[in-house]
């Protein structure tokens, strides 16, 4: 994965699109959906620091 709140490097356990919206709803304080809430999110190691866990909702 890419993008500005991920560092890059490879990481050991496999990943994909319900670990990163699992993060996405942790992010956001949404609760996790259907497979999302069997995951546990992109490890901490993965994240920069654009990417806080438990940010406030961005307003729209």
């Amino acid at each position: 994965m890419a993008g500005a709140g991920m560092r890059p490097g490879r990481h050991a356990q496999r990943l994909d699109h319900y670990d990163l919206l699992r993060t996405l709803q942790d992010m956001y304080g949404l609760p996790p959906l259907g497979t999302s809430a069997r995951r546990t999110g992109l490890p901490a190691a993965a994240l920069g620091p654009a990417a806080t866990i438990g940010a406030p909702p961005m307003p729209f």
